[in-house]
C-alpha cells in the first residue's frame, strides 16, 4: 500500500468517527445551538410585531430621515431582523450579532426559509465565506434599526479623554439636542410599543383583571466593557493622571455614556429603629468618621427604569388575578434624570388608555417639582416611603400643622406628630408607633369639598360640625350631634397656642393649596395597616421583577449577554428582554390557570341512555379481596 493510499484510508477513518460523535449541523454551528426554528416560530414572531405596529413607524422615520439614496435593497429588512430577535429572545439566547446571522444561515427549516423570502443564492459551499457575509448582512440590519432612535450618537470604538470632551462638545449645540429630543421619543415610543404588545397579547379577560397599580424602580445594567472614565472634579471634569515625564496617562473608554455603580448596595437605616450606616459606625468605631469606611466596588453600568404592573388591592392575601407584566422601561445613566424618566414613563402608559389607579416607589425617587407635580397633573397619587427629614412637624397652612401628608388641629400633643421620627430613630417601639398613628387620626382637619382647578381644597377644624372627631375647649358643641356618641379625644388648653391661628377662628373652613405640600401627599394615610400592606406588597412585586430580569433567563446580570456599544443599544436588548419575560409570565399564567381548573366533563348520549357497555360493566358484582382464601405456600 502506497503513502498516499495509507493516508486516505486513515482519513476516511477519522471523518466516519468525528461523524459519528458529531454531527454535520454541530460542526457548521461550532458553539452555537443546532436546534431549527419551523414556521410555527416564524409565524409566531411575525404576529408579535404585527400587533406591536412598529414597522409602518420605521418607515416614516425613514422618510423624515430621509437616509434611504436609492440602491439595491438589504437581504436581512427590519422585519427579519425583529422576527430573529423576537425567535432568539424567546428561547433564551442572546442578541449577540452572530446569533442573528446564526438563525439565518443555518437555523431555519426549508419551510421558514420561504417564509422570509430569502433567494437560495445567497448559501454557498463555502462555510467561512457564509459566516462572514451572513454577519455583515445582520450587523447592517441591526445598526440600521438602531440608528434610526440613537439618541446618544458616538464614535464606535474606544475614546479617549480629550475625544470625551470633544463629542460632548458637539453634543452641546441646538442641533444636536434638537436630534436628542426627536430621537429619545423615538426609542421610549419602541420601547412602550413593544411592552404595550405584550399586554394586547393577553386574553381580554386578563386585561381587564389589572385595575391600574403600578411600581417603579431601578436596576443596575452591567456593560460588558469595564474601562470607565476617571475621577471627576466639582465641575464634572475629568482629573487626568500623567506619568513621570508628564506625559498623560490615557484612559480609554468604549461606554461614553455610561457611569459608575456600586456593584453592592451600602447599608442604610431600616425602619424599625435598626442601627444604619452612622449609627453602626459610631458603635464600632467611636468617633471615625463613616468617610473612612472602604468604599463598595464600582461597576461602569447603566440604569433601567423599569416601571410593573401591580395587583388588584384587596384585604385578602391571594396570588395575582392577572399576570404581572413590565408595562414600561426606559434607560439612563445611573442617578441621571430619574423623575423625567418616571413621568414619562406613567404619561406613556396613560396615553395608552390605562387607567392609573396608583404609583409606588421607594425613597430614591424624589423631586416635588420634576416628579410629583407631574404626576399629581396627570392625576396619579402616588404611595411612598419617606425619609427620616421628611418625618414629623413640617410647617402647616391656614393654621394647621402639617405631618406626613395630612393637616392636623395645632393642639395636637407633639407625641403623636412626631411619633413617625421616634420610631425611626428607634426611641419608640412598632405597636406604640401604631398606636400614636390610630390615637391622631381624630385630630386630622377635614376636608370639606373637592379641590378646584388651582388644587385649593376647603378644611375645617376637627372639632366644628355634628361629626366633630375631637372635643376643644374654645368650640361650642353642635346641636345636631348625637346624645350617645363614643368618647372623643378632648384637647388640652395647654395645647391650644396664645394667639389662635385662622383654623381655629374660623366658622366654617379655611382654604389651602396642595401644592404646598404635594411633597408628603400619597394615596394612603402612611404608616397606616392599608398603607403598610400596599407598600410591601407593591415593593415585592418590584423587587420580584428585578430577580427575574437579572437571574434568570433574562440573565440581565452577564454583561457578556449585551457585547454591543451605546446607550441605544442597550436600551433595544433590554428592551427585548422585557418583552420575552412578559410573554413567559403570560404562557407561565396560562398554564397555572389550566391545570389547577379543574375540566368539565360532559357524558356521553348513550351513557345517560344506559347503552354503553362499559356502564354496565361496572356494575358487576365485586368480592372482597379479604374473602378469598389464598393458596398455601409450599
Amino acid at each position: 500500500m502506497t503513502e498516499d493510499e495509507e493516508f486516505a484510508e486513515e482519513y476516511d477513518a477519522e471523518h466516519d468517527l468525528v461523524a459519528s460523535f458529531f454531527p454535520e449541523e454541530e460542526i457548521i454551528a461550532g458553539s452555537g445551538k443546532i436546534s431549527k426554528f419551523a414556521t410555527l416560530h416564524v409565524d409566531t414572531a411575525a404576529m408579535r410585531l404585527d400587533l406591536s405596529n412598529i414597522l409602518p413607524e420605521f418607515t416614516k422615520w425613514d422618510e423624515m430621515d430621509r437616509e434611504y439614496r436609492g440602491g439595491r435593497k438589504p437581504v436581512l429588512d427590519d422585519r427579519a431582523i425583529m422576527i430573529a430577535c423576537l425567535m432568539l429572545r424567546a428561547e433564551g439566547s442572546p442578541l449577540h450579532i452572530t446569533q442573528i446571522a446564526n438563525v439565518f444561515r443555518f437555523r431555519l427549516t426549508k419551510g421558514a426559509k420561504a417564509r422570509f423570502g430569502i433567494p437560495g443564492e445567497y448559501w454557498t459551499t463555502n462555510i467561512k465565506k457564509d459566516i462572514r457575509n451572513w454577519y455583515n448582512r445582520a450587523a447592517r440590519s441591526l445598526h440600521r434599526i438602531l440608528t434610526r432612535m440613537d439618541a446618544w450618537p458616538a464614535r464606535r470604538g474606544r475614546h479617549t479623554r480629550l475625544q470625551r470632551i470633544e463629542l460632548a462638545q458637539k453634543r452641546s449645540t441646538l442641533a444636536a439636542k434638537n436630534l436628542h429630543r426627536l430621537k429619545l421619543e423615538r426609542i421610549s415610543w419602541f420601547t412602550n410599543s413593544m411592552l404595550h404588545m405584550t399586554f394586547k397579547a393577553q386574553p381580554p379577560r386578563l386585561q381587564r383583571r389589572w385595575k391600574g397599580g403600578l411600581s417603579v424602580d431601578q436596576t443596575a445594567v452591567k456593560t460588558f466593557s469595564q474601562a470607565g472614565p476617571r475621577k471627576r472634579d466639582k465641575d464634572g471634569n475629568e482629573i487626568p493622571k500623567f506619568d513621570k515625564d508628564g506625559v498623560e496617562i490615557e484612559r480609554w473608554t468604549s461606554e461614553v455614556d455610561a457611569g459608575y455603580y456600586p456593584s453592592k448596595p451600602a447599608p442604610s437605616s431600616s425602619r424599625g429603629g435598626a442601627p444604619g450606616i452612622s449609627a453602626l459606625t459610631s458603635q464600632i468605631l467611636g468617633d471615625v468618621s463613616t468617610r473612612a469606611l472602604k468604599a463598595p466596588p464600582l461597576d461602569v453600568a447603566y440604569m433601567a427604569n423599569i416601571t410593573v404592573m401591580t395587583k388588584t388591592i384587596t384585604d385578602k392575601v391571594e396570588p395575582a388575578s392577572h399576570p404581572i407584566l413590565v408595562m414600561g422601561l426606559s434607560m439612563a445613566q445611573p442617578n441621571k434624570d430619574i423623575p423625567g424618566q418616571t413621568v414619562r414613563a406613567v404619561e406613556a402608559i396613560a396615553k395608552r388608555g390605562h387607567r392609573i389607579h396608583h404609583l409606588t416607589f421607594d425613597r430614591g425617587y424624589r423631586g416635588a417639582e420634576t416628579l410629583l407635580k407631574p404626576l399629581h397633573a396627570l392625576g396619579v397619587p402616588v404611595v411612598m416611603e419617606f425619609n427620616g427629614p421628611q418625618l414629623g412637624i413640617k410647617g402647616g397652612s391656614g393654621g394647621a400643622v402639617h405631618v406626613e401628608g395630612q393637616h392636623y388641629c395645632p393642639a395636637t400633643p407633639e407625641t403623636l406628630l412626631e411619633a413617625s421620627r421616634k420610631y425611626r430613630e428607634g426611641s419608640i417601639d412598632w405597636e406604640t408607633w401604631q398606636n400614636h398613628l390610630k390615637e391622631r387620626v381624630a385630630y386630622e382637619a377635614r376636608q370639606v369639598e373637592k379641590p378646584d382647578v388651582k388644587d385649593r381644597v376647603p378644611i375645617s377644624c376637627p372639632a366644628l360640625g355634628p361629626s366633630a372627631t375631637v372635643d376643644c375647649p374654645i368650640r361650642e358643641k353642635h346641636p345636631g350631634r348625637p346624645t350617645k356618641w363614643k368618647s372623643r379625644p378632648k384637647i388640652m388648653k395647654a395645647n391650644i397656642p396664645k394667639a389662635l391661628p385662622k383654623i381655629c377662628t374660623a366658622k366654617k373652613s379655611v382654604s389651602i393649596n396642595l401644592l404646598d405640600t404635594i411633597e408628603h401627599q400619597q394615596l394612603l394615610r402612611y404608616g397606616s395597616p392599608e398603607w403598610e400592606s400596599l407598600y410591601k406588597r407593591d415593593r415585592n412585586l418590584m423587587e420580584s421583577w428585578n430577580s427575574t430580569l437579572t437571574n434568570t433567563g433574562e440573565r440581565l446580570s452577564h454583561a457578556a449577554d449585551r457585547r454591543i456599544r451605546g446607550l441605544a443599544a442597550h436600551q433595544f436588548i433590554v428592551t427585548m428582554m422585557a418583552v420575552s419575560a412578559n410573554l413567559s409570565r403570560i404562557a407561565a399564567f396560562l398554564q397555572e390557570e389550566r391545570f389547577e381548573t379543574p375540566r368539565k366533563s360532559y357524558p356521553r348520549g348513550r351513557d345517560i341512555r344506559g347503552e354503553s357497555t362499559y356502564v354496565k360493566s361496572r356494575k358487576r358484582r365485586t368480592v372482597d379481596p379479604a374473602k378469598i382464601d389464598a393458596p398455601a405456600r409450599t
